[in-house]
């Protein structure tokens, strides 16, 4: 019982802190949507009219990806979500996340360092870690100045990740706090804070673990992610 009401406790205050943070985010693209909109009233121009067009749009985009990310947390935050767990070609799945960010980040040399046999299978949800090395791969690319290293291995029954750039790197005392929901050291930078966090889930749901730790071979933020590699 005890321990029930210590789960309920938790989801209470998880379900607080996503209401919270998401009204926090509406907040913006709403305010520029109404701005965008009063514009769209009396134009002063064909351009002007256009350009309010398109912030519109571009809001709504913004708003559908929040809602979409805050959904994703908030399942994974209530429940494990293994129910697509099956065997993977693990290096085939590697070699496909990094081809989709070198597409998108082409102004950053991504360098993969693979250490395993390409025949290696693994047991995970694809789709889930898919988004999570997606999460890691777009916050290099952000804080990245040019390179980013991606390193995949097996060891002791694990798989094991890590992402690794050349950015200004993440002070010690907050490598754990930007693993939780809305945090963001840099309120400059595109994005919700909440990438980071569903990332942590994600890796939970698959009795993993993630962590920001001290760069190896670059200078700036580190990130290692494992799971046990599972009966294929």
């Amino acid at each position: 019982l005890n321990a029930l009401a210590e789960r309920m406790e938790r989801l209470i205050a998880a379900q607080r802190e996503l209401t919270n943070g998401i009204s926090h985010e509406l907040r913006t693209p709403l305010a520029r949507v109404r701005f965008a909109l009063e514009i769209l009233r009396q134009p002063s121009s064909t351009e002007e009219y256009e350009h309010a067009l398109a912030s519109i749009a571009q809001d709504v985009t913004e708003l559908d990806e929040l809602i979409d990310m805050s959904l994703t947390y908030a399942r994974l935050e209530y429940s494990s979500l293994q129910s697509n767990l099956e065997p993977t070609s693990l290096v085939a799945w590697f070699d496909s996340q990094l081809t989709d960010a070198t597409l998108m980040y082409a102004d950053k040399q991504i360098v993969p360092a693979v250490e395993i046999d390409e025949t290696v299978q693994v047991v995970m949800d694809k789709r889930l870690m898919s988004y999570a090395m997606r999460n890691l791969l777009r916050n290099a690319s952000k804080y990245a100045r040019s390179r980013i290293l991606v390193g995949l291995c097996v060891r002791h029954g694990n798989v094991e990740i890590f992402v690794e750039d050349d950015g200004t790197g993440v002070p010690e005392t907050e490598r754990e706090h930007i693993f939780n929901a809305f945090v963001r050291l840099d309120r400059h930078t595109a994005g919700y804070g909440i990438g980071l966090a569903i990332t942590r889930q994600v890796l939970h749901a698959h009795n993993g673990r993630i962590g920001a730790a001290d760069p190896v071979k670059l200078a700036g933020a580190r990130f290692e992610l494992s799971w046990p590699v599972g009966v294929v």
